[in-house]
């Protein structure tokens, strides 16, 4: 428990829990354990409605919103995609102006920084980039699996990709303090991005005022249900509005410092199905 005052079960009482993937729903193999896939099934029965706020793009989250049963919109890419997974009908779209995408890839390129620039539904690469890697170990899991590999690009040397499509976000990789930094102070210079920690070593970087809180006002907006009726789980500094947004925030115990402080309770880690824990404690028993 982060903070004094711990919120009563809401008038109405609780109509949707959002949970966070990496690091929170799923465990370090990315998997969601059978006890967090009963808890989640265990809100259906009481009427309660899930979904997910992640900052992966929809197609690298489609595998585990299927298994989860997600009826309803969820958000992506740290809020700037809000999309239907059943149509998959896109609610809402925040994109980057080309010129200050290449701008923002010059400026890695020349720190010799690894960075994605994603679409939609794709995902576009410099050459020799060593985070890519993680994009063909999940393509090669798609299609043992039946699911749809995420089209992956490599960027040209003329950059043309970069003026020709409609990016969402880019994941600057930065390895050490000084490159936190310096990517701090360049976005400090260019208000036209957001950007926010989503590992200790990534940033995911998109339109200025993009986060998923502001995913989560758009969707309770959409649905008509009042923040103060949603619960949240996160575990990263990209968590941070989310949590802060949700009527009840609930920290993993692997959170960051940032997401422990802008939570109300904590629950255990991802290793030990936290999720299914806090759905247990906080949401169908209200134990406060």
């Amino acid at each position: 428990m982060m903070n004094n005052t711990i919120p009563q079960k809401p008038s109405g009482g609780w109509r949707l829990v959002v949970s966070d993937l990496d690091g929170t729903l799923l465990n370090e193999y990315g998997l969601i354990s059978d006890e967090n896939l009963a808890a989640v099934a265990a809100l259906a029965e009481q009427g309660i409605a899930f979904t997910v706020a992640t900052g992966r793009m929809e197609k690298m989250a489609r595998a585990f919103i299927r298994q989860l049963q997600v009826r309803l919109p969820v958000i992506t890419c740290n809020g700037a995609v809000i999309i239907d997974p059943i149509s998959l009908d896109v609610l809402y779209k925040a994109t980057l102006a080309a010129e200050d995408v290449r701008s923002l890839v010059a400026w890695l390129a020349d720190r010799e920084l690894d960075y994605l620039c994603y679409t939609l539904d794709q995902v576009y690469y410099p050459t020799g980039s060593r985070r890519i890697e993680r994009f063909h170990q999940y393509n090669a899991i798609a299609r043992e699996t039946g699911h749809d590999p995420v089209q992956l690009c490599e960027i040209s040397t003329d950059g043309r990709e970069i003026i020709n499509n409609e990016f969402i976000k880019v994941l600057a990789i930065l390895p050490g303090p000084e490159d936190h930094q310096a990517m701090q102070d360049y976005l400090n210079a260019h208000p036209a991005f957001s950007g926010m920690l989503s590992w200790s070593d990534a940033m995911d970087i998109a339109a200025a005022g993009v986060n998923k809180g502001d995913g989560l006002r758009r969707l309770a907006e959409h649905l008509k249900i009042s923040t103060s009726q949603i619960a949240a789980f996160g575990d990263n500094d990209n968590d941070v509005p989310l949590l802060t947004t949700a009527g009840l925030g609930i920290a993993m115990g692997n959170a960051t410092a940032a997401a422990l402080n802008a939570s109300q309770v904590i629950t255990a880690n991802h290793e030990e199905s936290g999720v299914a824990l806090g759905i247990r404690e906080f949401i169908l028993t209200m134990k406060f």
